[in-house]
């Protein structure tokens, strides 16, 4: 599991939380300001390991698109709190538009119904599966020459990932599809 999990002593009811911060500034008063910090620290840890992006050299990039973090709580069936957790997204918005399509299919809820049909007619055992992290595992395909460059999160230095004597730096070059990207349905 890498989000951090609230203690069974104190899961509140999800109608006792406040609001999850809107930006990392905001866990400065938070209550539960350090489950979401680590829950950043987690997800920093594995955009590392799967080599999310590279930190390149800020002067040699123009305009950045930002990367934002964004909060959330997670509840069991009986609505009490599990875990906290923190996802990055780029500023996909803020993407220069492009001529390619960014189109993504996806399963009509018709298509669905019948399958099952055909699944229940037939006594066929179905298996679901999901995948974790999906965007982060694919691919951005560079030989097209188009390159995305984002300016690193708040917090990244204070979390500790930068390396000892590495000098700080705030930019990257995305090497795999994250969340909030025009093209990563699509990938």
């Amino acid at each position: 599991m890498f989000l951090t999990v609230i203690s069974n002593a104190a899961r509140p009811y999800r109608d006792d939380l406040i609001r999850v911060p809107r930006r990392y500034k905001d866990l400065a008063g938070h209550p539960y300001k350090k489950e979401f910090k680590e829950a950043c620290r987690v997800k920093l840890r594995r955009i590392f390991v799967i080599g999310i992006w590279r930190l390149l050299d800020s002067n040699r990039v123009e305009k950045p698109l930002p990367l934002k973090w964004v909060f959330t709580y997670k509840f069991d069936e009986g609505g009490h709190l599990i875990k906290c957790k923190a996802r990055i997204y780029v500023r996909g918005d803020l993407q220069e538009a492009c001529d390619e399509s960014t189109y993504a299919a996806t399963l009509v809820a018709k298509s669905f119904r019948t399958l099952y049909a055909v699944v229940a007619r037939f006594n066929l055992e179905v298996k679901q599966f999901d995948v974790t992290a999906a965007f982060l595992n694919t691919r951005i395909d560079k030989s097209t020459g188009k390159r995305v460059y984002c300016r690193l999160p708040d917090g990244f230095e204070e979390l500790g990932f930068l390396k000892t004597g590495q000098k700080p730096t705030d930019v990257a070059e995305l090497d795999r599809a994250l969340y909030g990207l025009r093209e990563s349905p699509l990938l």
